[in-house]
């Protein structure tokens, strides 16, 4: 198993949430908002990046805010999680608007937008590489 940064803060945090999730393989049935938010800019940058047109990138960004939209309990009633999520998705939306107006000259050019990468775990009194986890 490919130890993450996630995966060791969840185990330390809540060894049966570890379980359930990374042995088990079993996903909250709601996500909660800042990862939907961190899922769409993310993703923004990564088609930005790509060269794809900006309005490309934000329906992109909408359409993965549309897959974790909740449902309005009653629109006649205050929906507060319904509201969070507009207001996310617009605050998305605006984040990369300014950062493609912002950095529209950048004087670099990325190699790799997500690059994965392994790390061995090492018994620091050992030295020795575990044969199990890596990060």
């Amino acid at each position: 198993m490919d130890l993450t940064f996630s995966k060791t803060n969840c185990f330390k945090n809540c060894r049966r949430r570890f379980y359930y999730r990374y042995v088990l393989n079993i996903e909250p049935r709601e996500r909660p908002t800042y990862f939907v938010f961190g899922s769409a800019v993310h993703r923004g940058l990564e088609l930005h990046y790509q060269g794809r047109p900006l309005r490309d990138v934000l329906g992109q960004m909408e359409a993965i805010f549309d897959q974790h939209k909740p449902e309005p309990i009653d629109l006649m009633a205050e929906n507060d999680a319904y509201e969070k999520w507009k207001a996310d998705r617009e605050l998305a939306k605006q984040i990369m608007r300014r950062y493609v107006a912002y950095y529209s000259e950048e004087p670099f050019t990325p190699i790799e937008l997500e690059k994965e990468f392994t790390v061995p775990v090492v018994n620091p009194d050992t030295h020795r590489r575990s044969r199990i986890f890596a990060f």
